[in-house]
């Protein structure tokens, strides 16, 4: 009997140390992982200026994609200078990236040219070029980069052609209220052209309408919305921002007859006046009233403000 208790008792002994030894092994588990999620959180470091979330060489995008574009400026003032970055995704400083700029001018003949050279590595991921714009109207940028540096060595980011790109929109900073109007006629005598442009120099909401003379058919509004197709009245409404043009487009064809049956060209003002009423978006208070009055063909004419003339 004493026998059986006293084996008994050793049992107990030892289920009592297996229990210990797996208390330890669990209790320092637990310790490695808190280890191991505090050092990963102590390596989270928060870029304030670039809205990104950098994580031991991998970026997570807080406010855009990665990889991406930051112009310091956009829109700019023509001839102030400004700052074009970017980021290719991740925080190295090998590789290769190449950035190609596009101006308003050579758009129409795909003219781009390479401002960042394609052997240069980033810095923390990011290159930059800085210009003074000479031209209104948008630059582009697009970028491409490549992982394998001048030496061979695989240690950068590989973005596959130029599908990265962003826009510049370059103004005129010291505009004033300007309103134009220009009426094309083509030689056959039937079709037209009117184009209206309009440049506040205040932030606001406007709408640009007119009427087109009788005998107009097929027509067409470019870049316009709200039409009512009263009378040929053709208008547009939108937001207005400060130095930035606004221009429509109106094509129609024009069909009138004689008492023979000839159809004639008319002799007659071509399109009737056209306005421009400029609100405040906050109050709705009208703030501005540009008109250009009726167009011959060939005409380009200047609006006015009709209450100045009073």
């Amino acid at each position: 009997m004493d026998v059986f208790f006293h084996s008994i008792s050793i049992y107990k002994l030892k289920f009592q140390n297996m229990k210990r030894k797996l208390f330890l092994l669990c209790a320092m588990a637990l310790v490695i992982t808190g280890a191991m999620l505090w050092s990963c959180q102590k390596e989270e470091l928060l870029n304030p200026e670039d809205g990104l979330l950098l994580k031991k060489g991998k970026v997570e995008a807080t406010d855009a994609e990665l990889p991406a574009f930051d112009l310091s400026s956009d829109p700019v003032c023509i001839d102030d200078e400004v700052t074009v970055r970017f980021y290719v995704g991740q925080v190295v400083n090998c590789g290769k990236v190449r950035l190609d700029m596009l101006k308003p001018s050579g758009v129409s003949n795909d003219e781009w040219t390479i401002k960042v050279l394609d052997d240069v590595p980033p810095v923390e991921g990011w290159v930059s070029y800085t210009l003074t714009p000479d031209e209104l109207g948008n630059y582009k940028f697009r970028a491409t980069s490549s992982e394998v540096n001048n030496k061979g060595d695989k240690c950068g980011v590989s973005i596959s052609g130029f599908e990265i790109s962003s826009n510049l929109l370059v103004i005129d900073c010291d505009c004033e209220y300007e309103m134009k109007g220009k009426l094309e006629c083509e030689t056959d005598g039937y079709n037209r052209k009117a184009t209206f442009s309009f440049k506040s120099e205040v932030d606001g909401w406007a709408k640009i309408q007119g009427g087109i003379s009788s005998g107009a058919i097929n027509i067409t509004t470019l870049s316009t919305t709200n039409e009512n197709s009263n009378a040929g009245v053709r208008a547009w409404e939108g937001d207005i921002t400060a130095c930035v043009p606004v221009t429509i487009e109106v094509l129609w064809e024009y069909e009138k007859y004689n008492k023979k049956g000839e159809r004639i060209i008319e002799d007659e003002n071509v399109i009737g006046d056209w306005t421009v009423e400029l609100y405040d978006k906050e109050g709705g208070e009208l703030i501005k009233v540009m008109k250009v009055d009726e167009m011959f063909c060939g005409d380009i004419l200047e609006g006015y403000d009709p209450y100045e003339l009073d």
